[in-house]
């Protein structure tokens, strides 16, 4: 993914909710490696971590390329999910 970053910085540390969207399992055993999301960003001088409440995390500006793959897949799963439970 192309999310813009400081090149001084190190890279950000997604929430739960990112890893799971985007099927990271890769990086969520690596960040439990470390002790997880805290841990690591102390271990990377001071890594911004990525808010778990969706709210919040789409406010950054580094968040912004990502918002129309996961509001839309968020909204194409809850429309899913309305049409489902309103055939049965």
């Amino acid at each position: 993914l192309n999310v813009p970053i400081h090149p001084d910085q190190p890279p950000p540390i997604p929430s739960e909710f990112l890893l799971n969207h985007f099927n990271r399992n890769d990086l969520r055993w690596g960040i439990a490696q470390f002790g997880g999301r805290e841990n690591l960003s102390h271990a990377l001088n001071g890594a911004l971590i990525i808010p778990g409440k969706w709210k919040e995390a789409k406010e950054l500006v580094m968040m912004q390329p990502l918002l129309h793959l996961i509001d839309n897949d968020r909204g194409d799963s809850k429309r899913s999910t309305r049409r489902n439970s309103e055939t049965r």
